[in-house]
Formats: structure tokens, C-alpha cells, sequence
């Protein structure tokens, strides 16, 4: 996860409700910058990598290798993870490639289940981001 937080990627997230329905949202992470996806437009806000390695170091993670498998076209291993920070429970599989970065997760959270895929060879900035007001 930490070798993540240092290589700008593109995750692309599709939440399943309890009913059955899908949501697709992005992500995109680059050096000095968080790019989010919500109901079709794009939002900056300033997260650096050191950021993101501050919440990683703040959250408490249990790790238990699981298996092999491919993701993405890709020879992973698999680790199911549990994840607490700040009160938030997080389950979930994660398919790490050769390289240590993550191919794929899947979790449940909130009675949702997800499923993100990560692309670290395309992380450009969408050019109609907005900026997230702090106020």
C-alpha cells in the first residue's frame, strides 16, 4: 500500500448497493493531487503523497495471504485485509501484482460491496476538475 501511495494511478470504483444497484466512480491520484469522479463531473483537492502515506501509517491493518490468482492480466498474489481508521471498518481482498502495487480489490462496506481497479500506466489530471472548496 505504501508503494502505492508513491506511484500516481487511476482507480476505477463500482460500488453495488443492497437492491442490486451499480455506481462507477474514478479516481485519480497524481503527486500533488486527489481527482474525484461524482455524478459525471470531476473535483481537485490538494492531497499529496505524503498525505496519503500519513493516513496509511494511521490506519491499523491486519494483512493474511490467501492465494494466487490474476488481475488485470497480471500474476498476483491475494491478501484479505482489514482495515480500521477513525471508527471505519473496511474488509476487503486485494490482488497485489509482482511490483507490490494493487491490481483489484473487492469489499463490503456500509451493507455496499465494492470492486476497484487500479491503472498506474494512465493517471492525467481531468482538465474539467473543479476545486473542492475547504470552507
Amino acid at each position: 500500500m505504501m508503494t502505492s501511495a508513491k506511484t500516481p494511478f487511476t482507480t476505477t470504483i463500482t460500488k453495488t448497493d443492497g437492491q442490486g444497484r451499480k455506481t462507477v466512480s474514478q479516481v485519480i491520484q497524481t503527486a500533488t493531487s486527489k481527482y474525484v469522479q461524482s455524478h459525471g463531473k470531476w473535483y481537485a483537492m490538494s492531497i499529496s503523497e505524503n498525505d496519503l502515506l500519513d493516513t496509511l501509517k494511521a490506519t491499523k491493518m491486519t494483512c493474511l495471504r490467501i492465494g494466487t490468482d490474476s488481475a488485470n492480466g497480471q500474476p498476483a498474489v491475494i491478501y484479505w485485509v482489514h482495515r480500521e481508521n477513525e471508527g471505519t471498518f473496511l474488509d476487503e481482498k486485494t490482488w497485489i501484482s509482482a511490483k507490490g502495487l494493487p491490481l483489484k480489490s473487492e469489499g463490503q462496506m456500509d451493507g455496499s460491496t465494492y470492486e476497484s481497479r487500479y491503472d498506474f500506466t494512465h493517471a492525467e489530471p481531468p482538465a474539467s476538475a473543479k476545486p473542492v472548496s475547504s470552507k
